[in-house]
């Protein structure tokens, strides 16, 4: 290969497919379906901790407000107001100013430390809710601790983790990544197809079909030609992707991790684009079959997150744009959603070795 020849080629293949507005409108496809599903699915910061207020009147000092408090274990974002007599605390409970109320008699922790059963008065709306339900509960086991007695039972709270790899087709994962960042990093992966099985196709079919590619060759070796084209490829991939990313803000936790994926991808699917480029003799050929060659390798990417039976997950599997999907994901997070990182990757570069065995087979067949 020539390198001054490759660039050379690579210059005029740029300011060439910069004017074919056919090209650029399947790399700017991508990009404005990923800003707009962006926008449509923007998140806005939802507040996950329920609030719940009350409101206790007592003659004396009492302990049961801050055990109250502790009782709710930061279930909830609890607002305790002491009131000046059991009144007030009887129309905020009627304003709906408070979820519970609280009348305590004189002498009320005294009373219970010793073993006594004063009256307490709870008061609670005509309509009570879940937080006038939390409170009461958490009212019990306040009171508990109040008269000094143990807990009916000890309990250990534990998470217990899915196996690594079992989200992997098994269950959604919006609620992990989101739906916006699920669908850019979908249209990310959407864009390297469009520019390695569609872009570079075009490219080079279109030399053939105007004879450009035998004056090419001319000059320079058919392998030359075909680097070329690949460079040209990677730039445009690379420069939609980013763009991409960077119109959507999206956050990535492992960067490197994420370029890596989306240019193994590249590499792995613009051999096959290079391939087909050279298979159809017309664009407007290669614009009637590329329909029916893009659908099966666009699908899966959009499958991944979704429960699916066993068997079609392990058919989606041994694809590389659904494992390129799954890497960007774990990638996203920077964590292991779906595990077999290195798998992953080893399913992507088989199928870019396929692709460039058959395109230097296909070399070595021309050159003979």
């Amino acid at each position: 290969m020539h390198p001054r020849m490759i660039l050379a080629i690579v210059g005029k293949d740029l300011r060439e497919t910069i004017r074919d507005g056919r090209i650029l409108l399947a790399i700017v496809l991508p990009l404005v379906i990923g800003v707009s599903y962006n926008l449509l699915f923007d998140e806005e910061p939802v507040e996950t901790t329920p609030t719940a207020a009350a409101a206790y009147a007592a003659s004396g000092p009492t302990r049961l407000p801050d055990l109250l408090r502790a009782a709710t274990g930061g279930g909830v974002e609890l607002e305790l107001t002491p009131a000046a007599d059991p009144e007030t605390v009887r129309r905020l409970v009627a304003d709906d100013a408070v979820d519970l109320g609280l009348v305590l008699p004189p002498g009320f922790d005294a009373a219970v430390a010793n073993g006594e059963t004063p009256p307490l008065e709870v008061l609670t709306p005509a309509a009570p809710d879940f937080a006038t339900d939390f409170l009461r509960a958490a009212l019990d086991q306040a009171l508990r601790q109040l008269a000094g007695q143990p807990p009916p039972a000890t309990i250990a709270v534990s998470a217990v983790a899915a196996p690594a790899g079992d989200d992997g087709g098994s269950g959604f994962i919006f609620d992990r990544v989101g739906l916006a960042p699920y669908f850019v990093v979908t249209n990310a992966i959407f864009v390297v197809i469009m520019v390695a099985l569609f872009a570079v196709p075009v490219m080079l079919t279109e030399e053939g079909e105007k004879r450009t590619l035998d004056a090419l060759t001319a000059i320079a070796s058919y392998a030359d030609v075909i680097a070329a084209k690949a460079v040209v490829g990677l730039v445009f991939a690379a420069a939609a992707a980013s763009l991409l990313l960077a119109l959507t803000r999206l956050a990535v936790a492992d960067p490197l991790a994420f370029g890596a994926t989306l240019l193994l991808l590249a590499v792995s699917l613009i051999g096959f684009g290079l391939l087909l480029g050279g298979l159809f003799r017309s664009v407007t050929q290669l614009n009637t079959w590329s329909s029916l060659i893009l659908l099966p390798v666009v699908a899966p990417i959009f499958a991944v997150g979704f429960p699916l039976p066993r068997a079609v997950d392990l058919l989606l599997s041994a694809l590389p744009t659904s494992q390129a999907t799954r890497l960007a994901l774990d990638a996203l997070v920077g964590e292991p959603l779906f595990g077999g990182a290195w798998l992953g990757a080893g399913v992507i570069a088989a199928w870019g070795a396929l692709a460039y065995g058959l395109l230097l087979w296909r070399l070595a067949r021309r050159d003979g």
